[in-house]
């Protein structure tokens, strides 16, 4: 009977780490496309019934200085990320407010250092921590570039290896990228699985598309960071808008994925 205890408890803790894992997972690639594109827009449906939920403003007010607005569909914003390559772009140093359940997050680099805030929403305490960093170790937006950095062994079908940031956890975790056969020629997919057995039972695995000419990220689907009203994390694609310049004046949502 305690074995069966022991084992159930073990599945539930891994199954809320793996909860956390996809959040902050999110927030890395929703947020982080190559600088060329100074301006562009992000369109969150629901992954089943294809209702748009929400949109996020992306720009980079230089090479190494990128900002995100989340917006409802009536255009109020709740939620605001900073994020600084100043020290480099797979490490990056970022800054996160979601006022929905404020939750923020804040992780500073400062030589080999990082220095990591975590609060889970407005009633639970701050939690810090600082941990050395490694070559491995790839920090929040950081996923998107070190994509690109290594874009010819996964475009030819290399499996790579990870150490993930998760500041809810104030550690990090390995993952795995690989390639996988796309719909459209034009793409080149990629998914994302946790290396952890137990984290890997609950999961599935998060997919992107990247457009294989510019390499730009086209699509992400998976777990959303952001919480709907009832605090629930839904299921998402979000699909990637480089067309034109979108600012908050002109914000128009999509009614439908195209």
């Amino acid at each position: 009977m305690k074995k069966h205890i022991l084992n159930d408890m073990k599945a539930m803790n891994s199954f809320m780490l793996y909860k956390k894992l996809c959040f902050a997972l999110i927030l890395t690639l929703s947020y982080s496309t190559l600088c060329r594109a100074q301006t562009f827009v992000g369109y969150a449906h629901d992954l089943e019934s294809k209702e748009l939920l929400y949109t996020e403003h992306h720009q980079y007010q230089d090479d190494i200085t990128h900002t995100v607005i989340y917006k409802e569909l009536d255009g109020r914003t709740f939620a605001e990320k900073s994020i600084s390559y100043a020290q480099g772009f797979i490490s990056p140093s970022i800054e996160q407010k979601n006022s929905r359940n404020g939750e923020i997050i804040k992780i500073v680099k400062r030589e080999n250092v990082l220095f990591i805030e975590y609060k889970e929403n407005d009633k639970e305490d701050l939690e810090s921590e600082e941990l050395n960093l490694t070559s491995s170790l790839v920090v929040d937006a950081g996923f998107d570039h070190f994509i690109s950095q290594n874009w010819n062994d996964l475009a030819e079908g290399r499996s790579l290896t990870v150490d993930y940031l998760v500041p809810s956890l104030l550690d990090s975790y390995q993952l795995t990228i690989e390639k996988y056969e796309c719909e459209y020629d034009e793409n080149y997919c990629f998914s994302i699985s946790a290396s952890n057995f137990f984290i890997s039972m609950f999961s599935d695995q998060l997919r992107l598309s990247y457009d294989k000419t510019s390499r730009k990220l086209t699509s992400f689907q998976g777990r959303s960071n952001i919480c709907d009203e009832e605090g629930e994390y839904q299921d998402v694609l979000i699909s990637y808008d480089y067309s034109h310049s979108q600012t908050q004046s002109n914000f128009k949502p999509q009614e439908e994925v195209r």
